[in-house]
């Protein structure tokens, strides 16, 4: 992984070479070939008379924004091709974008199904998206969001800004829905409306110091209480919570999916060592997760 940390700098380096590279081409060309021309163009209002220079850098900037976007596309996706399956052989990006994903129905269900209704998703300010293949057979969305509380004169408002992960996968199946709570988060918005269907969970015989510790359970039936009720799944499950530095975190578990909520937490790649190394500890916690629940 370290190796693959340094590749990631070197090719970011040089894509800020070439594009700086093509900017000093751009100004070039304008000053050689477009200024000396300008007098041909002028089509005699004064304020575009007064602004051609500027009007005639447009083209070369718009070249330099496709030519730097397009080479920044190919080093994301080349590079993250290799760091998930570094992490993981199972694992392939289907989709890499900083950008505005115009799926919203995708983020939308995940954010709905974790836990933290009643939000909904801003979608203008989703910064980031990963979407991943694991076995041909299960697929994780990780993303960036800001939420917006949506239940009238409640108190506290809770604008929500953090991460999710989405894990769907046919052989996982929770007959029911679990939910296990941060329980800070929980104690805070328990007198909610919408939190008024966890008030009365149903028994179960999970005893882990840890877990009671750091989460309030909630789980719909005796069955899913049951499928929870191993130790190497609630291990799985307290590593995830290890790998977000113990943020306030959530995870909820509906049918044939896991949903992973973290506040105030990014999915950002970095290029420094402990950046690289925690963001591929949190996609090995996922994945263990996974593991444990099959």
């Amino acid at each position: 992984m370290e190796e693959l940390r340094k590749k990631l700098i070197m090719t970011r380096i040089a894509r800020n070479i070439s594009v700086a590279v093509l900017s000093v081409l751009a100004i070039a060309v304008m000053f050689l070939y477009v200024w000396p021309n300008v007098d041909e163009f002028k089509v005699g209002i004064k304020i575009v008379d007064k602004f051609m220079m500027f009007i005639s850098a447009v083209p070369a900037v718009v070249i330099i924004y496709l030519v730097a976007f397009g080479f920044n596309r190919v080093i994301n996706k080349q590079i993250m091709v290799e760091v998930f399956a570094n992490i993981d052989s199972r694992l392939m990006p289907v989709s890499f974008s900083n950008f505005f994903n115009m799926n919203s129905n995708l983020h939308e269900t995940a954010i709905n199904n974790s836990g933290i209704l009643p939000y909904v998703a801003d979608m203008a300010k989703i910064t980031r998206t990963i979407i991943l293949d694991v076995e041909k057979q299960a697929s994780i969305l990780m993303t960036d969001f800001t939420t917006e509380d949506t239940e009238k004169g409640a108190s506290p408002k809770a604008n929500f800004k953090g991460a999710i992960i989405a894990f769907t996968c046919n052989n996982i199946n929770i007959n029911g829905s679990a939910v296990f709570f941060d329980k800070s988060f929980y104690e805070k918005y328990k007198n909610r409306q919408a939190f008024k269907r966890y008030s009365v969970p149903a028994p179960n015989n999970i005893s882990n110091s840890k877990i009671d510790n750091d989460f309030y359970m909630y789980f719909s039936n005796d069955a899913a209480a049951e499928k929870f009720n191993n130790n190497n799944i609630l291990e799985a499950i307290l590593s995830v919570k290890e790998s977000f530095n113990r943020a306030k975190l959530s995870i909820s578990f509906i049918n044939n999916t896991f949903y992973i909520l973290v506040e105030k937490e990014n999915i950002k790649l970095n290029t420094n060592k402990d950046g690289f190394d925690v963001f591929a500890s949190r996609v090995k916690s996922a994945i263990n997760l996974y593991d444990a629940l099959k």
